[in-house]
């Protein structure tokens, strides 16, 4: 008879009871551990971080179907004893919520709200502009217990709030930004939970308290303070993720799945701009060459200095750009990644290109919350065409009146490249009406340099070109001032 091993799970951790066979233990560990990257071991080649602990054989719940698949591939069979209470959602509630609302979810939206309902630990791999807040306010009606929503920045802590409080009726409350107002429902900044490196003792008790745990933004969780709140929330009764970009290039993948659970729901991006949801981009890629100076024993600092911030041919391509968006009465966003970067451009426009100072605004991470929400407001209504922001800017902020973007900060990770284009192709609302019409198609145009002076910048260019050629929907224009890609 084929020998069956127990697995006991819990909101955070699951545990097989039985001793495994090494054999089976090697299986688990090829299927839950990930490369560490630029770690190596003499002799035996990429280091590895392990999640399954073949001392204790404990691992993270989220992964409990990898570790049944491997004990199942090593010809055992298992049994599982799951401990995690549910949360029982009758059918009539959810039609209930739906008929209740002023107006019909998108069709992917209620379908979406099924599978979280069916599935209260999982991942939901959704691009930009798909409706995410809307998805999981929708799912605080549905489970109705003690809930936070987890995320990193203080315009989202506000952004969410509001939104939640507009889709469900209902007060939600604030953790972050200085502020201690936990409620029912209540959305917190990572770092308001954490001190140094180190939970703040306070708050565990809290986190102890949730029920429903929502991650935005989640491929975050690679990171120490987010998972560390994830495992203090020990008594979750469901537990959702929710990114457009849900698995990482540093091979820290697992931590996503380890902390929430599979992907439960999939759409791509060129999905959603073939489907009339999104934006089409078209895409603008100036090449530029120059050295100006830098060597190839050069270190990073010194070329993002010369061939990015300081590079006055590309600062004027991209200014170029923007100036003849604005010009055609488009709002047009200008991404940066260094603060002085942002400084020079905004000098240009307004030197070089005559553009009036009252018709740019440019925000970092300096301002105080109020001018940046403000600063938000008036773009949005159209007060001024350019707003030039910082890392600020890169994600989840609700931008939907752009018409234009340039990246002028670069950048090599494509998680961040796709978040960035996400801020330009929300598609805009008519007057009038409560939702985009999917039959009318819009055209956002980005422009994103490609940078060959240096092995560096050019390593980085490629990266962003690759995202750019993996989205069928996309449209790669080739160069916009005439700085063909060779």
């Amino acid at each position: 008879m084929t020998k069956r091993f127990t697995i006991h799970v819990s909101a955070n951790e699951g545990q097989v009871e039985q001793p495994l066979p090494f054999r089976v233990v090697r299986e688990i560990n090829k299927l839950t551990s990930y490369e560490l990257p630029g770690a190596w071991v003499s002799g035996h080649g990429p280091q590895r971080a392990y999640l399954f602990r073949k001392q204790t054989q404990k691992f993270p719940a989220g992964l409990l179907k990898r570790v049944k698949k491997a004990i199942r591939r090593m010809g055992y069979r298992t049994r599982t004893k799951d401990y995690r209470a549910e949360i029982k959602i009758d059918d009539k509630k959810v039609l209930s919520i739906f008929n209740n609302l002023e107006y019909s979810p998108r069709y992917y939206q209620a379908d979406g709200i099924i599978e979280g309902v069916r599935y209260p630990y999982g991942l939901y791999w959704w691009p930009t502009g798909s409706g995410k807040t809307f998805l999981f306010s929708m799912l605080l009606l549905c489970y109705d217990v003690p809930s936070l929503i987890l995320t990193h920045r203080r315009e989202l802590l506000y952004q969410i709030q509001e939104s939640v409080e507009r889709m469900t009726g209902k007060s939600c409350g604030i953790i972050g930004d200085g502020q201690w107002s936990p409620k029912k429902w209540t959305v917190g900044i990572v770092n308001s939970f954490m001190q140094k490196d180190s939970l703040i003792n306070d708050v565990k008790s809290y986190l102890n308290s949730i029920e429903y745990l929502i991650i935005d933004e989640c491929h975050h969780l690679g990171a120490k303070s987010w998972w560390k709140i994830a495992k203090q929330c020990k008594n979750t009764r469901a537990r959702h993720g929710f990114s457009g970009t849900c698995f990482r290039t540093d091979n820290a993948d697992l931590l996503l799945l380890a902390h929430t659970g599979d992907v439960i729901s999939h759409y791509t991006t060129t999905y959603m701009i073939e489907e009339g949801w999104l934006s089409r981009p078209h895409i603008y890629r100036d090449e530029f060459t120059g050295k100006n100076g830098v060597t190839s024993h050069s270190d990073w600092s010194s070329v993002e200095d010369v061939l990015i911030v300081e590079n006055k041919e590309r600062n004027l391509g991209g200014c170029q750009f923007v100036y003849d968006q604005a010009g055609d009465g488009e709002q047009v966003l200008v991404m940066v990644r260094r603060v002085p970067h942002g400084r020079i451009l905004k000098q240009m426009l307004v030197g070089e290109f005559g553009v009036e100072p009252r018709d740019i605004r440019y925000m970092t991470g300096s301002e105080g919350t109020e001018a940046r929400k403000r600063a938000l407001l008036d773009y949005k209504y159209g007060t001024f065409p350019i707003l030039i922001g910082t890392s600020i800017y890169d994600e989840g902020i609700d931008l939907p009146t752009i018409g234009a973007a340039a990246n002028m900060g670069g950048g090599k990770s494509d998680i961040k490249t796709t978040q960035k284009l996400g801020r330009a192709i929300r598609k805009e609302v008519a007057d009038g009406e409560i939702d985009v019409d999917p039959t009318v198609e819009q055209i956002v145009k980005y422009y994103d340099p490609f940078d060959k002076g240096h092995r560096f910048v050019k390593k980085h260019s490629k990266t962003r070109q690759e995202v750019y050629e993996g989205e069928e929907a996309f449209v790669l224009r080739g160069a916009y001032n005439g700085k063909k890609i060779s």
